[in-house]
């Protein structure tokens, strides 16, 4: 039918428009080093206030990379690009149910988003700044936060190394892992706060086709200081299914910075059918007018990448025979 979707990257480059926030917003400032790098930074003033109102129990939270180039007379970390992130299970997978005593081994829990977000640097399809090919992974850190649900700001912040991070080889996700996980139960726990991972199941395994998709929403420019990030949620329907992807037509579409989040089964609580890769943009050139109708079917969709391939990847990564 000639209909071609975009499925990452950034509206207007040739791919489809990713959901994380892209942090490279001009200041009006003068360029801090060759690169031409002219940021503002993040973080709520003094005469911020902060209500607290936090969430009780914890699926997502904002995912963020930052770097630092220390050569370069960087003396602080700076963002790079925000979107979201999900716990999740790694022992819900048929290996792991076989292998008793590795699973020992093996964290419980880990944290799963998109590569692109985690390691934007490693993706010069989708981001075209020329001084990103200077930063490499030994500038860079990964940070997860809890918002507040009223003001937007960072309530919890908690950072990670980027060698605690597995990225899939060809498809845009990312687990991390944790250095100590019962370290940070215990700061949320102070808090009140107690993480809910998900479960992966295969959507076959599913009686609906209802959907929520659970992200984050960036408000202001990103890494100024006027930035507010809200956790916010699309109900939607399964319209259908490929080899590798399913498709879902959301009550509205998702917005900058839910990429990564979790796609939930509404008629199974707890439960994740996948991750949330991007939205779907139609590529009108060339496309006959008998073919328009079909073409706008797809447009605006939700993609979001099957939990069959996350259990295939924790497999990989966790279980697999040496």
């Amino acid at each position: 039918m000639g209909i071609a979707l975009c499925l990452r990257g950034w509206r207007g480059q040739g791919r489809c428009r990713s959901l994380s926030t892209r942090t490279i917003q001009r200041c009006g400032q003068a360029a801090a080093s060759k690169y031409d790098r002219a940021f503002c930074t993040s973080g709520a003033s003094d005469s911020d206030t902060r209500s607290e109102a936090v969430p009780r129990r914890l699926t997502c939270v904002g995912l963020s990379s930052w770097f630092k180039i220390e050569e370069e007379g960087m003396k602080d970390f700076e963002l790079l690009c925000r979107g979201t992130g999900f716990f999740l299970h790694t022992t819900c997978t048929q290996t792991a149910q076989t292998q008793d005593a590795k699973r020992k081994k093996v964290p419980k829990v880990v944290l799963a988003g998109s590569a692109h977000v985690i390691k934007p640097f490693a993706f010069p399809q989708y981001f075209q700044e020329e001084w990103l090919r200077h930063v490499k992974e030994e500038h860079c850190k990964t940070q997860l936060d809890v918002f507040d649900t009223e003001n937007g700001r960072s309530v919890f912040s908690y950072s990670l190394p980027i060698s605690a991070t597995h990225v899939h080889r060809s498809l845009d996700m990312a687990l991390l892992e944790f250095p100590n996980y019962s370290d940070l139960e215990a700061n949320l726990g102070a808090m009140g706060i107690s993480i809910d991972p998900v479960t992966l199941r295969h959507l076959r395994e599913i009686e609906t086709d209802l959907v929520r998709i659970e992200g984050h929403e960036l408000v202001g420019a990103a890494g100024s200081a006027e930035e507010r990030v809200y956790h916010v949620h699309r109900d939607g329907q399964i319209s259908r299914v490929t080899g590798s992807r399913i498709y879902a037509e959301t009550d509205s579409v998702c917005v900058m910075g839910m990429c990564g989040g979790p796609a939930l089964a509404v008629a199974h609580p707890g439960s994740c059918i996948g991750l949330l890769e991007g939205v779907t943009e139609v590529r009108w050139a060339g496309i006959a007018e008998k073919d328009k109708t079909a073409a706008q079917s797809m447009d605006g969709l939700s993609a979001i990448i099957p939990a069959e391939a996350l259990l295939q990847f924790i497999d990989e990564r966790f279980y697999s025979q040496e």
